[in-house]
């Protein structure tokens, strides 16, 4: 199972982030019908990916393995 990031680690990140760059895009997306029902999911993906978030939440994201999970946002 995937570890959930702690306070140090996204301490970490923005010490990553180059100078001037001070915005942040999260996007939360609820999931269900798109990848569960697995109706219109390359139309979830494309968008998902499209918005060239920093952080993505997804809800209601169950019966998916870790494996196709990472397959589809490297896919």
């Amino acid at each position: 199972m995937e570890k959930a990031l702690t306070t140090s680690d996204i301490q970490n990140l923005a010490a990553d982030t180059p100078p001037g760059n001070t915005s942040l895009r999260v996007l939360t997306y609820n999931t269900y019908y798109v990848f569960n029902r697995g109706t219109e999911e390359a139309n979830g993906i494309n968008f998902v990916k499209s918005q060239n978030a920093d952080v993505v939440a997804l809800q209601e994201l169950t019966d998916i393995s870790h494996s196709k999970l990472r397959g589809l946002a490297q896919g």
